[in-house]
């Protein structure tokens, strides 16, 4: 027999996102609720519910959109009852940033229309923020709200595409004018600016248009170009809305995946998932990188086999501040950028997202005063009898144990700094041997607090002639940590029970409220 010895020091690639089950990058993982720090080691890290609200009793809800403004959020929501009446309202909270008092009570505003897809903000004038929504009719309304958000204002802005055929539902903004497009149309609408601050755009929807090849699915505005997808493909507008426009199709019809529809961008790079509305995930967040289509992030197998059953919209893609990506799983998960292409892997309570219906939760698209701390998911509760809207907010870029963030766990109503804190469980990459061998003791090095609490566990891989049904009992258990009665930096020692001969081993741990350095594994073959 003889001995070796395994380290895992370095944890800055995060949550593993690549293709392979095998052979994973020594410096990733697999978790939930962990993020990798600045210095590559491992942190757990919380979310909470920061803001509810309940319009009534309601037969069910969706959520065309939702905004973050710096400290503020802003949902777009219309509620249902049995009449069939609608209920549109704009619910806003102004103290996301502050857990002292979560969840928080949202403000609703009952809305002039009823907005029946996304909702352009144009905070361009920093004392009057202005939503555009369109409603069924495909009359364009606005809603204002000066510096303190009381009063709000509301506004007919115009009536003009109440003629088009058929009608737009979605709005965006490039540059100072106002886009219409969606609604099985291949025509994209655009406005003609106001002529001074206090006047409201113009609109025709006889003259002001563009058409495509195919029903408009999604625009995406960039610094440069308007981009429009649609069945014909994926086309560049450059120049002057109405005036001076070279438009180019810069990808082809067979690029062109359903999920586009619910596309996102991060820089000048589209991404999306294959299927949005409809159809089983494949997995693969994609990425229209110039003319080409690939996967650049490949979620959990076993996150996917759960989403399978909540049928439409099983996910859905957003950008938040810094230009990180995040995908928003039915099944409660979210996966989150930290920084550019290192990824972790959260969880929120979402088994009362109805599987029946669409727009039932969305990601906040942040402005450039939004904070790069959190990023805020909104979802409907269906067992509520009042289909209350809910507002995650999940921290996943903090630096230390005493940043009073770093203090929620989901589901504790607890007020920060409070006495709870947050656990995360991480699996790191298997260790492949050429013969078998046990893992007889694991050193832990980490930094603690007196709530401190780490367990360990080891997996066995590559077992040999053993029988499906005792697999699972093989996992070994964790022997509990040292009880810390101050904060330090420790490296402790845990005997895992590891008796099982295997080619192959996972290391597994629990961390709450310590900062893990490194992880140490003494074997024998």
């Amino acid at each position: 027999m003889g001995s070796f010895q395994i380290t895992y020091d370095d944890f800055s690639g995060g949550q593993y996102m690549g293709p392979r089950s095998t052979n994973w990058p020594k410096n990733t993982w697999s978790g939930e609720n962990v993020i990798s720090m600045s210095d590559g080691r491992l942190l757990p890290t919380g979310a909470m519910t920061a803001g509810t609200y309940s319009s009534g009793t309601r037969v069910y809800a969706s959520i065309l959109d939702l905004h973050i403004d710096g400290n503020s959020a802003f949902a777009f929501v219309n509620w249902v009852n049995s009449t069939p009446t609608d209920f549109p309202k704009l619910v806003y909270w102004t103290t996301i940033h502050n857990g002292t008092a979560f969840p928080v009570t949202g403000t609703a505003e009952t809305l002039n229309g009823t907005p029946v897809g996304q909702v352009a903000y144009d905070n361009s004038q920093f004392l009057a923020e202005t939503f555009y929504y369109l409603d069924s009719a495909g009359t364009i309304f606005s809603i204002t709200s000066p510096n303190a958000l009381s009063p709000l204002v509301q506004a007919t802005v115009s009536s003009a595409l109440t003629t088009a055929d058929p009608k737009p539902t979605d709005m965006k903004i490039w540059g100072v004018r106002q886009i219409a497009y969606g609604g099985f149309s291949r025509r994209l609408y655009y406005s003609v600016p106001p002529v001074a601050p206090a006047t409201l755009p113009t609109w025709d929807a006889s003259t002001q248009y563009y058409e495509f090849p195919g029903i408009i699915s999604e625009v995406i505005p960039r610094a440069q170009d308007l981009i429009v997808i649609c069945g014909g493909g994926v086309f560049s507008l450059t120049g002057v809305l109405g005036s001076s426009v070279t438009n180019q199709n810069i990808s082809g019809q067979t690029n062109v995946m359903e999920g586009m529809s619910g596309s996102t961008l991060s820089g000048r790079t589209i991404n999306f998932f294959d299927q949005s509305s409809v159809g089983t995930l494949d997995g693969h967040i994609y990425a229209l990188e110039g003319t080409y289509v690939q996967p650049i992030a490949t979620m959990l197998t076993d996150d996917m086999i759960a989403a399978q059953p909540f049928g439409y919209e099983q996910a859905v893609i957003g950008t938040v501040s810094g230009e990180r990506l995040v995908a928003m799983i039915r099944t409660g998960v979210c996966y989150a950028e930290k920084i550019s292409g290192t990824w972790t892997r959260l969880n929120f309570s979402s088994s009362t997202i109805d599987p029946d219906y669409t727009n039932q939760q969305k990601i906040g698209k942040t402005t450039s005063s939004a904070l790069n701390e959190y990023f805020c998911v909104a979802s409907i509760d269906s067992s509520t009898s009042g289909k209350t809207l809910k507002l995650d907010r999940f921290i996943h870029n903090v630096n230390g144990l005493t940043n009073k963030d770093a203090k929620f766990r989901y589901g504790t109503a607890v007020a920060a700094p409070g006495n709870d804190v947050p656990t995360g469980t991480v699996t790191l990459p298997e260790y492949f041997h050429t013969k078998p061998f046990t893992v007889k003791e694991m050193f832990v090095e980490y930094e603690s607090t007196t709530t401190s609490v780490v367990t360990a566990s080891i997996i066995p891989t590559g077992n040999i002639d053993i029988l499906a049904a005792n697999i699972s009992s093989m996992t070994s258990s964790g022997a509990s940590n040292i009880t810390q009665t101050a904060a330090a930096t420790v490296a402790e020692r845990f005997l895992p029970n590891n008796a099982n001969k295997a080619f192959g081993i996972k290391p597994k741990l629990s961390i709450t409220s310590a900062i893990v350095k490194r992880v140490i594994l003494n074997c024998e073959d």
